[in-house]
């Protein structure tokens, strides 16, 4: 990537590969950041952001880093991933500021290898394809049982009397930073026999 950039601004430009630091020959500087490092971009101040893969970061604390370290004058930032459905991307996209643009890997055949492309075509019509290939934000589970769908339809403000409630608890295994966190779902039976979700914790 750095010989890349080299190619493309000239000779002038410097990489300082102990600061993750780029230097360009108008003595504009760009730092580099580990998606693994939450604090690192804490106390920068930046005009322009540049933020890839950002619904794959194991901890997307940094974005918080990122947004407080945007305090120039007409900062901007972008932000390029693959569509994931994490609540990150979907607060993003709902945010009235973003400018939403999509692109298939097929819009950018003429830069790809071509035996690559071919051994794509196992992908087509798959749900990895649609959401890597094709940029799709997908937010069913294949083969889920439940489909969002079906949860936004029924939805209602305030259930009827309820005649029977439950609190079913899904235990964390461990205990560690990795381990999954406590399951907790309240819900009821109305006096109408049908099911209420009342809270997912």
């Amino acid at each position: 990537a750095i010989a890349a950039l080299q190619d493309a601004y000239g000779p002038g430009l410097r990489y300082y590969p102990a600061s993750h630091r780029l230097v360009f020959a108008n003595r504009a500087v760009g730092f580099g950041f580990s998606a693994g490092q939450p604090d690192g971009p804490r106390g920068y101040e930046f005009d322009l952001i540049w933020i890839d893969e950002l619904a794959a970061f194991p901890n997307p604390a940094i974005y918080d880093q990122f947004q407080f370290a945007l305090r120039m004058p007409g900062a901007r930032q972008i932000i390029t991933t693959t569509p994931r459905p994490t609540p990150l991307i979907r607060a993003i996209l709902a945010d009235p500021t973003t400018h939403e643009t999509t692109g298939r890997t097929s819009d950018n055949a003429v830069n790809l290898d071509r035996g690559t492309l071919v051994s794509y075509g196992q992908y087509e019509g798959t749900r990895l394809g649609r959401q890597e290939l094709e940029g799709e934000l997908l937010d069913d589970l294949d083969g889920g049982l439940w489909k969002t769908s079906w949860i936004d339809g029924n939805r209602v403000m305030t259930p009827p009397e309820l005649v029977r409630t439950v609190v079913a608890i899904d235990p964390a295994v461990g205990t560690g930073r990795a381990s999954h966190e406590v399951g907790i779902v309240v819900g009821a039976k109305g006096v109408d026999g049908h099911a209420y979700v009342l809270a997912d914790l």
